[in-house]
């Protein structure tokens, strides 16, 4: 009996951590300037953010460049349409990698970003070597700003609050393209998957162990 009990908190133990671990909707990006169209499937499907509510009124923007193209994310800058439900000061944390930004990117807006208007203050670049601090592939930069997350996420969706991306140093031939945060894309933590598998798990167990008894 104390076994099964055992068994049974610590299944809920799991389930918790799971649902824990999927922080928050996750966005693409769709390039802007195309310059070339390989580099622009390359930041297309390798770039992405996630928004996660850290709490106390901060709320982390995760960026994240995977796959195996090379490519540098050298610049960041958002633009919340004058809501103001985006404040400073920026930080920076959750870095995987040799990544090191400073907030105020140069240039101060985004080229090439149709309609895109950079909110004063809200916007970071890699420190040099530009290329080498930037994020590059299998590499991860969080950078926090003060919000109210259920707005911040609401205006994500229907295009209030829009990011912008200078990425260099891309493909075969090292140039740069422009992107703009693109619709959701609905991608679940690996760690909650794994969370969540070993959680039913558990539960065969513990029912097998009760068919087992009643035997």
């Amino acid at each position: 009996m104390k076994l099964e009990k055992y068994i049974s908190f610590l299944v809920c133990a799991v389930l918790i951590a799971s649902l824990q671990v999927i922080a928050g909707p996750t966005y693409s990006f769709v390039c802007v300037s195309n310059n070339s169209a390989a580099n622009a499937a390359i930041g297309e499907s390798q770039l992405s953010v996630e928004i996660l509510n850290m709490g106390g009124g901060q709320v982390e923007f995760l960026f994240i460049n995977s796959g195996s193209d090379p490519a540098s994310l050298t610049d960041i800058y958002f633009d919340d349409s004058g809501l103001g439900i985006l404040s400073a000061p920026m930080g920076f944390a959750d870095i995987v990698g040799t990544v090191s930004f400073s907030q105020y990117a140069k240039p101060g807006d985004l080229p090439g970003g149709s309609s895109f208007s950079t909110t004063t203050g809200l916007s970071a670049d890699s420190d040099s070597p530009v290329s080498s601090n930037g994020v590059n592939t299998g590499e991860q930069l969080g950078v926090t700003l003060f919000g109210k997350y259920g707005s911040i996420v609401d205006q994500f969706d229907n295009g209030g609050l829009r990011i912008g991306l200078h990425v260099q140093a891309m493909g075969t031939d090292g140039e740069s393209e422009w992107f703009i945060s693109n619709g959701p894309v609905i991608v679940p933590a690996p760690g909650a998957i794994l969370l969540a598998g070993l959680g039913i798990t558990l539960v065969g167990v513990l029912r097998n162990r009760k068919n087992a008894l009643q035997v």
